[in-house]
């Protein structure tokens, strides 16, 4: 055993292959620069990452929300993470996959995705809100409901991208938010600026023009991380950490 040990471990980092002995040996070691490069791998053992969103370190837990190969449950998971920055990296990640993840045909990958998308909607922390709105605001496929509240969130930061880019908001969803602004924010000489921005946007997206970047991603695509949909949480696995 020691000498395993001192062959995973006497060396800059883990090795490109990784056995499943060799990972839970990091898992169970005391090694927290390891753990943390586990964390960002994307060969690791679903339950594994499951596991180091539970019980690693702020870095590794960011490492893990990061990580495209995290399986839903631990994105679920990390979503009430204490560390905002872990809900941060979480929230730019789950808005570049939400198209595909909700692709799958496993009902519970898409519940818990919706859940994850759902808690990260209402942080606490408008920096966090303001991440996740500027990665889902031209995508089709979110759920009006998390649209519209974000539009209507009282800090410009989190409003703004939907409210200029969001294909979901018809002309009649954004004039009723002018409509219904706060004092803070209310609008005086007819609409703002982004009221015309998001009717051409959505105009030319209709007549079948491009949009450069900020083409509409359509909700059904392939899901790229093969999701089983089998929940992944370590169940009977014990890893022997001190």
């Amino acid at each position: 055993m020691a000498q395993f040990f001192k062959r995973l471990f006497g060396r800059p980092g883990l090795p490109r292959a990784l056995t499943y002995e060799d990972a839970r040996a990091v898992l169970e070691s005391h090694e927290r620069r390891s753990k943390e490069e586990l964390a960002g791998r994307t060969d690791v053992e679903p339950e594994m990452l499951y596991y180091l969103a539970e019980h690693g370190s702020d870095g590794a837990r960011r490492l893990v929300a990061a990580n495209p190969s995290t399986p839903p449950e631990a994105d679920r998971f990390l979503a009430d993470d204490v560390d905002a920055e872990v809900r941060g990296e979480l929230a730019h990640k789950i808005g570049r996959l939400l198209p595909d993840l909700l692709k799958s045909e496993r009902d519970r990958v898409c519940e818990l995705t919706l859940e994850t998308l759902q808690r990260l909607a209402t942080d606490q922390l408008p920096r966090v809100r303001a991440i996740l709105s500027e990665e889902i605001k031209r995508l089709d496929c979110v759920p009006k409901s998390i649209i519209e509240a974000l539009a209507r969130d009282a800090e410009e930061s989190v409003s703004a991208p939907i409210l200029e880019y969001s294909p979901l908001l018809a002309d009649n969803d954004l004039l009723e938010i002018i409509a219904s602004a706060r004092p803070e924010r209310a609008f005086g000489g007819g609409p703002p600026a982004w009221f015309e921005r998001n009717r051409f946007r959505r105009h030319r997206r209709v007549a079948g023009y491009p949009l450069g970047g900020g083409a509409s991603r359509q909700s059904r695509c392939a899901d790229p991380r093969g999701h089983d949909g089998k929940d992944h949480r370590p169940r009977g696995i014990h890893f022997a950490v001190a």
